[in-house]
Formats: C-alpha cells, sequence, structure tokens
C-alpha cells in the first residue's frame, strides 16, 4: 500500500507534484535498475467518477504525473462486473477491460449486467435441447400445434431428445419468443380455457436487419384466434 512507504508530509513550498515525485523516483529508478515491476496499491474516493476514474484516486494532482502506469478498478453497481480503466506513459490509447471472478478465476466479460445476462441467455437459447427440437418439428412438418407436453413426444419421433417437463419448455419458449423468431419460427398460443395453453409453431421466413430497423413480417387473419406472445427486443 503507497501510503505505508511514503515520505514525510508534503513541505509548504512542495507542490503536490514534486511531493509525488521526491515518493516515486527512486521506485521508477529502481524498477528501471533491475527490470521489474514495483505495483503501489492507492485508495480512491468513495464517490466514483466513471468519467474519469483516474481523479478518483487520492493525491491524484500528483500522482498522474509521476507514475509511470496507472491502473483502476470500480464498478456502479454491486452486481456489475468490475470495471478497469488503463492509462500510462508507454500505452497507446486507454484501454478498458470488464472483468468478473468466476470460480475462483478472472475472465473479461461485457461491460454490465444488463450485456452480461443477454449473453447468457443466448448462450442458454444456441445450446438448447427444446431450440434444437422446435427448429426440426418445424422444418421437418411444416408447423406444429399441441400443448408443451406433447412437445417432447413430436420430437423424439424425429430423434430429438428433450428431458424437460411440460412447464420448463413453456417457460424456454416464452422467454426466447424473439429469438425463435429471428430463426423463422412464429410462436403463438391458444387459450384453453382453464387448461394448458396450446403451442402453435409456423414456419416463417428468417428475419433480418435492415440498419437499425427490423423488417416486420405481416401476420395474416388468424382462424385459431391465437394470439403471438410480446416480442422482446434484444
Amino acid at each position: 500500500v503507497f501510503q505505508l512507504i511514503r515520505s514525510t508530509a508534503k513541505s509548504i513550498k512542495e507542490t503536490e507534484y514534486e511531493h509525488a515525485y521526491r515518493d516515486l523516483g527512486p521506485l521508477n529508478d529502481l524498477a528501471q535498475r533491475y527490470h521489474i515491476s514495483i505495483v503501489l496499491v492507492c485508495h480512491d474516493r468513495k464517490a466514483v467518477d466513471p468519467d474519469d476514474p483516474f481523479s478518483n484516486i487520492l493525491g491524484s494532482t500528483g500522482l498522474q504525473g509521476a507514475a509511470t502506469q496507472m491502473m483502476v478498478m470500480f464498478r456502479k453497481r454491486k452486481e456489475d462486473p468490475i470495471h478497469i480503466s488503463i492509462k500510462g506513459k508507454t500505452i497507446d490509447g486507454l484501454p478498458e477491460l470488464n472483468v468478473r471472478l468466476d470460480n475462483a478465476q478472472w475472465r473479461v466479460v461485457d461491460g454490465d449486467t444488463a450485456n452480461l445476462e443477454k449473453s447468457e441467455d443466448e448462450n442458454e437459447y444456441r445450446q438448447s435441447d427444446i431450440r434444437e427440437a422446435v427448429l426440426q418439428i418445424v422444418e421437418h412438418e411444416g408447423g406444429w400445434k399441441g400443448r408443451c407436453g406433447n412437445l417432447a413426444e413430436a420430437a423424439a419421433k424425429i430423434g430429438v431428445a428433450v428431458t424437460d417437463g411440460p412447464q420448463a419448455i413453456g417457460f424456454f419458449l416464452k422467454k426466447h419468443i424473439g429469438r425463435f423468431l429471428k430463426d423463422g419460427v412464429l410462436i403463438t398460443t391458444i387459450e384453453n380455457g382453464t387448461g394448458p395453453k396450446i403451442y402453435k409453431l409456423t414456419k416463417k421466413p428468417l428475419i433480418t436487419i435492415d440498419g437499425n430497423d427490423w423488417q416486420t413480417i405481416e401476420e395474416p387473419g388468424n382462424p385459431d384466434k391465437s394470439r403471438a406472445e410480446d416480442i422482446p427486443f434484444l
């Protein structure tokens, strides 16, 4: 910790810059002489400014000029990944990293919780047997209609094993309805009184993106009086 090895307090005649150089100069010389890295740990202010994280370093006025490199770690919210900002005299640009400790191993992740959850949801969707079953059923049959409990049976007939129960299947279909639409499958539900919903899978042209706008698909009249679930933006 840098504060534990600092010299006496700044004299009246010294500037913050001169005081920092007095403490860091010998350490810089030592690092250069023996080709080593010396990492000094500093505290920062509690009120973090994410737009200028280096201003949060205590005593930063002098340290920013005297230190060879600087690295600041912070996060906006407790559940967010740790954001790392780096700058220095031998670094081109301002590297930015976001890391998270996962099973005792640091890994680089997306910048915020929303992006991280989106990435994890996408992986869940891509790796699921339910997705494979839906795509294969629609490809082979052109469409399908039934309860979630019947989906596993339909999948088994074409060689796709689905081990999830009806409730998990229904949750998955609703959660990823927008992703299914991007894969060319429109999912609608048909009310069944007090019984389980009837799900209808319809093969649709793949959705494409033109610039920043979605190409919408007009749905003709629906004789089954089924309704499409709200499609979330992805």
